[in-house]
């Protein structure tokens, strides 16, 4: 069953499955904490990938009026829609501030918005399937230095935050025009395709690692997930000829993806290369490492484009 987190107050009895994000509003500190040298240490990063759901990335502290956010996307997909939402008291019902889709970071990469109203909020990702269900992109990793940071999706979909005008990362590892669309490190070198040095590091000491793979399918299977995306505006309802078409594309998306991720797994086994949690409908993996030839053996996969730490939201 999908669901909509724009709308926290729906939670049915009937619906044990359904997937609900949770915006967490800290309590109130206690008056000592006021005058401890807490009071003095840098602020949070503004954005966390909420831990128990992962369906958002909820703000870590709340935003005063006039804050300014700064989104910045090269990988959004046509099926998917960047939203901001403010949350209600608890958050147990929110509101939709902005959204912003391919066609918005097609026209302008960075998009500004001035927040009207103080409050807390948080991030999602709407995804529309080829059947009309809506749902939410799973939140899978933040990473943030200060104000400014990368958000990451289960599907690949990265998304460059800054707030109150940090501005965007120069010649950094994370910089949003590289990741999520090439390999992070140069191919010659022994770093190739690694977020960071230390995946290589605790594989050299044995450690062992719950890796996030990003996959490339292929230009025939990412085909057909095109022909699934519906046309902005377009009512699927009235062209039943449409609906089944695109549900035809999507079965056989579905199809083409598993076999590619069943054949990279295979290959990758008997270098101790191990699935832990498929994400299912998106190119991505996380599996598990424990020695840097299997590290080597991942990082040389033809399919493999990024390997990401896991940093702990993603269920293994």
């Amino acid at each position: 069953m999908r669901f909509h987190p724009s709308s926290r107050a729906r939670i049915s009895a009937l619906a044990a499955t359904a997937l609900v994000s949770a915006c967490v509003v800290a309590p109130e500190p206690p008056p000592a904490r006021v005058f401890s040298s807490a009071a003095f240490a840098p602020p949070p990063p503004p954005f966390r990938a909420e831990p128990e759901r992962h369906e958002t990335f909820e703000g870590t502290r709340p935003f005063e009026a006039g804050a300014r956010l700064r989104f910045v996307s090269f990988s959004l997909s046509a099926r998917e829609q960047l939203r901001l939402q403010r949350c209600g008291e608890r958050c147990e019902t929110a509101k939709l501030v902005r959204s912003w889709n391919k066609a918005d970071f097609d026209k302008l990469p960075a998009q500004e918005l001035v927040l009207d109203e103080p409050g807390d909020y948080y991030l999602w990702l709407r995804q529309e399937l080829p059947n009309g269900e809506i749902g939410a992109v799973q939140a899978t990793a933040a990473t943030f230095e200060r104000e400014a940071g990368i958000l990451r999706f289960a599907s690949g979909t990265v998304v460059f935050v800054a707030v109150d005008g940090s501005g965007m990362p120069v010649d950094r590892p994370d910089d949003p025009v590289r990741v999520g669309s090439e390999p992070v490190q140069d191919a010659s070198s022994e770093l190739r395709k690694l977020e960071s040095p230390r995946i290589l590091e605790k594989a050299r000491h044995g450690l062992k690692q719950d890796l996030i793979v990003q996959i490339d399918p292929g230009e025939r299977v990412e085909a057909l997930l095109r022909e699934t995306a519906p046309l902005p505006g377009e009512d699927l309802s009235r062209d039943p000829a449409t609906v089944a078409r695109r549900a035809t594309a999507w079965e056989a998306y579905k199809a083409a993806l598993g076999e590619i991720k069943r054949q990279l797994l295979e290959a990758l086994r008997a270098s101790g290369v191990d699935l832990k949690h498929d994400f299912d409908v998106s190119a991505s993996l996380v599996v598990s490492v424990s020695t840097e030839a299997g590290l080597r053996a991942l990082q040389a996969a033809p399919r493999v484009t990024v390997i990401y730490e896991n940093h702990r939201v993603v269920p293994t």
